[in-house]
């Protein structure tokens, strides 16, 4: 073996131990970790930034019957 192949080699070393470590630190944080539920019903602010669009877009497909609602005004609630 040259020295060339046995520094690779001991590089490729280090660097599957940092791996090994690095997956022991994330199934301890996915140990850790727990799942939440999205809410059923959102506000009008928040569905729109989950969805991408403006609040105005969310208002027109609540309009449209493209969304469910409750609700009037700033109270209003929709169903993701």
């Amino acid at each position: 073996m040259t020295a060339h192949s046995q520094i690779q080699a001991q590089d490729m070393q280090q660097m599957m131990l940092q791996m090994m470590r690095d997956m022991s630190e994330i199934k301890i944080a996915l140990a850790r970790a727990t799942i939440q539920p999205a809410p059923e019903w959102v506000t009008v602010g928040q569905a729109a930034k989950q969805l991408g669009v403006t609040s105005q877009t969310i208002r027109r497909k609540i309009d449209a019957g493209q969304i469910q609602a409750k609700g009037i005004g700033k109270t209003r609630q929709v169903r993701l």
